[in-house]
């Protein structure tokens, strides 16, 4: 299982990819990293949201669920559950 909380928030910038692109390369890395039937949970960022499905599919990842999880009143996220085809 990889746990991880998408991209950052305000703590780190992509400089030199915008950010549907660093997620985008996150997503491609979790399918390299996880043995087929492994799952990745992630907090991921409201903001994203509309681009969730295309980025899962481009990574040939399985999207389970994306609950709403505010982790405070500032940062909107949705909790996302991903696995790896068998």
């Amino acid at each position: 299982m990889l746990l991880a909380d998408l991209p950052y928030g305000h703590r780190e910038f992509p400089f030199y990819h915008s950010l549907e692109d660093f997620t985008a390369g996150i997503f491609h890395l979790t399918r390299r990293t996880l043995n087929p039937g492994g799952r990745a949970v992630m907090l991921y960022p409201q903001a994203l949201v509309k681009h969730l499905r295309a980025f899962a599919r481009a990574a040939e990842l399985t999207l389970h669920a994306a609950y709403p999880c505010d982790t405070t009143s500032g940062r909107k996220r949705r909790l996302v559950i991903l696995e790896v085809p068998s």
